[in-house]
C-alpha cells in the first residue's frame, strides 16, 4: 500500500516546509505581495514584500474565522520563534495567552499551583515573598499593569532601583530579578507568555544584574573582626563585643541569637552546642529547622558569662540594659559607631547579616567539609555556601595554594 502525501493538520509539528499551507482563496495578486511564504505547524507563515515584515495566516480555533496577525519583525528566526508559541496555542486551542494578553495574577498563579510540593518549601516561601513584594510596589507605583505585555523592562528596572535605595543589598536586589525570572520562564515553557522582562543572561537578555566591587563586598574581614573587637572593649560597649563574638563564631542570623534561652545550651555533647529551634512565640526562618551549631572556644567565654546566676531556662541570654530581648536597630546603630575608629569605610554594606558570611568564609578557608557547613548555617545548598567563597580577598589566594602544595 503506497503511504498518502497528506498528513492531518493537528499533527503537525512546528517546523517549516517548502510546500504553503493554503488556509486563504487562491488569490495571485495577493501572493505577490509577498516575498516568502511556508507552512509552520498550525500556521502559514509569510513576508511582505514591500515592508519585510513577518506575519501569520490562522484560522481561530474556536470561531473557525481566518485572521492574520503580524509578527512586526522582519527577523526571519525572531518570527519562527513566535510562530511556534503561535502554533501551539492553536494545537492546545488556546488563544490570547503567548500575545502578552493574559493576566499577571493569572500566570503568578498557575506558576504557584505547577510548583507547590514540587520544590523545597524554603525556596516556595522566597518565591513567594518575592512575588508579594513585587505586586505591591507594582499595585502602588503602577496600578494599570495588568497584563503581562503591560510590564516592560523600564519597570523592571525601577523596581530595581527602588531595592537598592531601600537599604538592601545588591545580592537581595539580585535574587528578587532571579525569582521573578523564574516565573516568566516557567509562563514560556508552558506557551503563556513569549519572553521575560526579568531576563537577565547574557545572550537574551533585556535587564542587567547589579555586580559588586571589591569595596562593597558585604563581609569583614580578620582584621576588621579583630579591630572592632577591640574597639568595643576600649569604649567598654560590652554587649556588643560579646554580639561580635558570637555572630563571626556561629554564622547565627540576629533573630537566632536573640532568642537563645538557656534551654538552647547544651554542654554535656562532645563539643558543647548552641541549639537553634522554633520556641513558643518564635520560629526561625524554616519552623521544621533544628540546627546544632559547635561553640568556639571565645563563643563559649561569651555564653559562660551571660549564663551566670542565671536560673530561668526560659530567660533570655542576650537582653538590653532593661532586661528585654536584644533589638537588632539599636545594637546596629553601636556596631556602625565602631566604624570609624576601626578603619571600616562607613559606605561599605555590612551588617550584622555580614558576620554570618564572615563565618563561612571562616571555615572555607579552614577546610571545613561545605555539607558541614550548611548544616550549622541552613543553608539549601551547596551552591549558596560557595557564593561566599568569592569575597575571599586575592591575598588569601597565595596562602590558600599552600594548602595544596
Amino acid at each position: 500500500m503506497g503511504l498518502s502525501g497528506h498528513s492531518d493538520p493537528q499533527l503537525a509539528l512546528a517546523v517549516p516546509t517548502a510546500e504553503p499551507l493554503r488556509l486563504l482563496p487562491a488569490d495571485e495578486a495577493a501572493d505577490r505581495k509577498f516575498s516568502e511564504s511556508l507552512r509552520y505547524g498550525q500556521l502559514r507563515l509569510r513576508k511582505r514584500a514591500d515592508s519585510g515584515i513577518w506575519q501569520a495566516v490562522y484560522k481561530h480555533p474556536r470561531t473557525g474565522k481566518v485572521r492574520e496577525q503580524s509578527f512586526g519583525t522582519p527577523l526571519k528566526k525572531e518570527a519562527e520563534k513566535m510562530a511556534a508559541n503561535l502554533s501551539a496555542q492553536l494545537t492546545n486551542g488556546k488563544m490570547g495567552l503567548a500575545d502578552g494578553t493574559i493576566p499577571l495574577v493569572l500566570l503568578v498563579g498557575n506558576y504557584f499551583t505547577a510548583k507547590r510540593g514540587r520544590i523545597k518549601i524554603k525556596s516556595f516561601k522566597r518565591l513567594m515573598t518575592t512575588q508579594v513584594r513585587f505586586s505591591a510596589w507594582l499595585e502602588q507605583t503602577h496600578p494599570d499593569v495588568r497584563l503581562a505585555k503591560h510590564l516592560t523592562t523600564e519597570i523592571v528596572r525601577e523596581f530595581q532601583n527602588h531595592r537598592q535605595s531601600s537599604g538592601l543589598s545588591f545580592r537581595t536586589v539580585n535574587n528578587d530579578i532571579k525569582n521573578l525570572h523564574s516565573i516568566f520562564k516557567w509562563g514560556m515553557r508552558d506557551h503563556l507568555v513569549a519572553f521575560s522582562p526579568f531576563d537577565y543572561s547574557d545572550k537574551t537578555g533585556t535587564v542587567d544584574l547589579y555586580t559588586l566591587s571589591r569595596d562593597e563586598a558585604d563581609v569583614y574581614t580578620k582584621t576588621e573582626y579583630l579591630a572592632l573587637v577591640d574597639e568595643a572593649v576600649r569604649q567598654n560597649l560590652l554587649l556588643i563585643r560579646d554580639l561580635i563574638v558570637v555572630f563571626a563564631g556561629t554564622g547565627m542570623r540576629f533573630e537566632e541569637l536573640a532568642h537563645l534561652r538557656l534551654k538552647n545550651i547544651h554542654w554535656e555533647t562532645p563539643v558543647p552546642t548552641i541549639v537553634v529551634r522554633a520556641q513558643n512565640g518564635w520560629t526561625p526562618k524554616d519552623a521544621r529547622e533544628v540546627k546544632s551549631i559547635p561553640m568556639l572556644p571565645e563563643v563559649q567565654d561569651v555564653i559562660r558569662r551571660k549564663m551566670d546566676g542565671r536560673q530561668d531556662g526560659e530567660a533570655f541570654l542576650f537582653t538590653n540594659t532593661v532586661d528585654n530581648k536584644v533589638h537588632e536597630g539599636w545594637t546596629l546603630e553601636k556596631l556602625k559607631g565602631l566604624f570609624p575608629a576601626a578603619g571600616i569605610n562607613g559606605g561599605r554594606r555590612l551588617f550584622w547579616h555580614s558576620f554570618r558570611n564572615y563565618f563561612v568564609i571562616r571555615c572555607l578557608k579552614s577546610g571545613v567539609a561545605v555539607p558541614a557547613i550548611m548544616k550549622w548555617t541552613g543553608h539549601d545548598s551547596a551552591s549558596m555556601v560557595l557564593h561566599y567563597a568569592a569575597a575571599i580577598q586575592q591575598g588569601d589566594v597565595f596562602s590558600e595554594f599552600r594548602k595544596v602544595s
